[in-house]
């Protein structure tokens, strides 16, 4: 076994620990960190053999994290450990948080109908330009008929918006190509 899978195997022995001290930020990013590792390799993560049981409680305790007021940091790595370990419903959920960050982490994640709505409605350009970025990344042309006119509008104006980041105007472009 390599170190890094021995540092795995130690890490997911902890998952309960970490899962106890949340909203701490340091669990949160542990926890992500951890389960991010195990969805990267499921070869190592097999072998490991982690009880099932275990993992759906931090399951778990990471949606409660990622749906509670925390800190926007606390709520994006609860969110990316509760993914990793197989909450799919959850980013649906985040698109709609208060917090403009919130909605953009989670909307790399949401399905293409939440994106969507986020694209021509939400009144923060971070999160309208995150979801846009992910729904032009798979099938621009797709993504442009389902925006619409009003969508594709405003993601004209976000990749033209200089505030924006850069990485999210290169990534919404595809979907401004004619059709």
């Amino acid at each position: 076994m390599s170190v890094a899978a021995w540092v795995l195997a130690a890490s997911v022995a902890h998952l309960p620990q970490a899962a106890a001290r949340l909203p701490a930020p340091e669990a949160a990013a542990e926890l992500a960190a951890t389960t991010r590792a195990l969805a990267a390799d499921p070869i190592v993560g097999e072998a490991l053999e982690p009880d099932p049981d275990v993992l759906a409680a931090v399951r778990a305790a990471c949606r409660r994290t990622a749906l509670v007021s925390a800190p926007v940091a606390v709520r994006l790595d609860a969110m990316e450990c509760a993914v990793s370990l197989g909450d799919a419903a959850l980013p649906a959920l985040l698109v709609h948080a208060d917090e403009p960050e919130v909605r953009a982490g989670a909307a790399g994640l949401a399905p293409v109908g939440e994106l969507v709505d986020v694209v021509r409605g939400d009144p923060a350009p971070l999160a309208a330009a995150a979801a846009a970025a992910a729904l032009c990344g798979g099938d621009p042309a797709g993504a442009a008929a389902r925006l619409g006119d009003d969508g594709r509008a405003r993601v004209r104006a976000l990749a033209a918006d200089v505030k924006i980041d850069a990485g999210y105007r290169r990534a919404i472009k595809p979907c401004l190509r004619p059709r």
